[in-house]
């Protein structure tokens, strides 16, 4: 009788620690990713604040989101074409 694991316990150990080093990996991903995105946030925010203090941040969320869905070129198409029908 042989002592230790099998050979199937063994392939599926191996999978088990695949599966959680790539979420792990996965997690250290997304928060990098939002971490970084957090940090421009504010950086943009903070200097916007600097180079136009009469607005006190008026419009900061309305020209963010403004900037994000002006990159977007099927977006911006589609709007083009729907509004100016």
């Amino acid at each position: 009788m042989a002592f230790g694991a099998s050979a199937a316990a063994r392939w599926q150990a191996t999978q088990t620690r695949a599966r959680m080093g790539a979420s792990l990996w996965w997690l250290l991903i997304k928060c990098a990713a939002f971490a970084w995105l957090t940090c421009t946030v504010f950086v943009v925010w903070h200097e916007t604040g600097q180079a136009f203090p009469g607005l006190r941040h008026a419009y900061f969320w309305r020209w963010m989101v403004g900037g994000i869905f002006m990159g977007v070129p099927l977006l911006i198409a589609w709007l083009l074409t729907s509004c100016c029908r």
